[in-house]
């Protein structure tokens, strides 16, 4: 029985994006580690979107995935907590009144409301693919998290209006519309609740504010060395930076190699 529990972060903590490369001293760690560790990717993203840890997929034994809403093994739906139909179906109504684009994280598929040129140059400027185009996506499949393409001011009566949901930026170009409180620290809380790991050694490491929770939650948290300042001020330990074999360091710490 493995007696530790590691939650990762994917982006700047496993996978180093300035170069496009998962570590090898990261992946040679996992590999050796995984005898008696649970491995656990905690990610903002949906299980499709994970290209970048390909390589090491045979490795992760869970996902918290779209900040804690959908949780899986490899191949096991453990939890899930979509938002509410009804909602969806009032925020859409907004954001079409001001012609504001949306989009839908479902559990295998993300789609966007519409596409023009406009559209498609944001898309490409910050880096990510263009989903296809279903406005009413919503409908016939449960959905996770939202997002639109919007300035503050011009979301603002949604945020008074919906209480019961996040807005989180992201970029310079949108928000993240999902259930109120949700992170990845809530996502591992309850993970750990329903496969009973109270007994277990929690670990976590990340590298950005949205690993506060689950750094802070976790038995000892630890923040890469290109964590954000606010992650270091939490964390029990601050490792080297990804590119100088920070998580292989991590697990050195923790007396796990």
């Amino acid at each position: 029985m493995k007696k530790n529990v590691l939650f990762l972060d994917i982006d700047g903590t496993l996978y180093d994006y300035k170069n496009n490369q998962i570590p090898p001293s990261a992946k040679l760690s996992l590999e050796k580690i995984h005898s008696t560790t649970e491995i656990v990717i905690a990610t903002g993203r949906a299980k499709y979107m994970l290209h970048s840890i390909e390589e090491i997929k045979h490795l992760i034994d869970y996902y918290v995935l779209i900040n804690g809403q959908y949780i899986v093994s490899q191949n096991e739906v453990i939890y899930q907590n979509p938002l509410n139909k009804q909602i969806i179906h009032q925020v859409v109504q907004y954001l079409s009144e001001y012609n504001l684009p949306y989009g839908f994280q479902g559990a295998d598929e993300e789609t966007i409301s519409q596409i023009n040129d406009s559209i498609v140059a944001t898309f490409k400027r910050i880096g990510l693919y263009l989903p296809r185009e279903d406005k009413d996506f919503y409908q016939h499949n449960d959905v996770f998290q939202m997002w639109c393409l919007a300035k503050y001011n011009e979301i603002t009566p949604l945020i008074d209006k919906f209480p019961t949901l996040d807005f989180i930026r992201w970029l310079d170009v949108g928000f993240d519309i999902l259930n109120k409180g949700t992170s990845k620290g809530e996502g591992m809380v309850k993970l750990i609740e329903i496969l009973s790991w109270q007994n277990k050694n929690i670990y976590a490491i990340g590298d950005g504010d949205n690993d506060y929770e689950m750094i802070k939650l976790a038995d000892v948290g630890i923040a890469m060395g290109n964590a954000t300042a606010k992650l270091k001020e939490v964390a029990n330990y601050v490792t080297t930076n990804i590119d100088e074999d920070g998580l292989y360091n991590a697990l050195k710490y923790l007396k796990l190699l």
